[in-house]
């Protein structure tokens, strides 16, 4: 319980400056979370932030490829076949890809891809933006560690 509290207050508080700020820079305040999110997910630290960085950037990369492979094929087999057939390469690729050791987090992968299609395909907002939330979780973690330890004077 002791260490809930301050990892709690660290998080609502960053969390809080972090939904005003993203929002006020019109930012995709949900991308930063989910970066935020593969962090923790991925074991924190410096190699949760690796993994965190790199697998949702090759799943906001593969996104841009299933919009680029759903453009060359639609004009031939129509959209929603296109749309099918390129969202089902990008999603194998997700896989496949995880044979490459430091893109092995299929998870991150998946999150960055459903990031760049929920900020409506746009690759650069979303790589800042879930680049900066991987660094906040870098900074919820380290201010946790913080409080935890003040705590523990009191």
């Amino acid at each position: 319980m002791k260490k809930t509290l301050p990892i709690a207050l660290s998080s609502g508080l960053i969390a809080a400056l972090w939904a005003t700020s993203s929002t006020n820079l019109q930012m995709s305040t949900f991308a930063g979370f989910l970066a935020w999110s593969t962090y923790f997910a991925a074991g924190g630290g410096k190699n949760g932030l690796k993994i965190a960085l790199l697998n949702n950037f090759s799943g906001i990369c593969w996104g841009a490829i299933i919009v680029s492979i759903t453009a060359l094929l639609s004009p031939t087999i129509g959209n929603i076949p296109a749309i099918g057939i390129a969202t089902a390469i990008g999603s194998a690729m997700v896989i496949f890809q995880s044979k490459i050791s430091f893109l092995n987090y299929i998870p991150g992968a998946f999150i960055g891809l459903s990031a760049y299609f929920a900020t409506d395909t746009q690759f650069l907002p979303t790589v800042y933006a879930m680049i900066i939330g991987a660094f906040l979780g870098v900074l919820s973690e380290k201010l946790g560690k913080v409080l935890h330890l003040d705590y523990l004077k009191s």
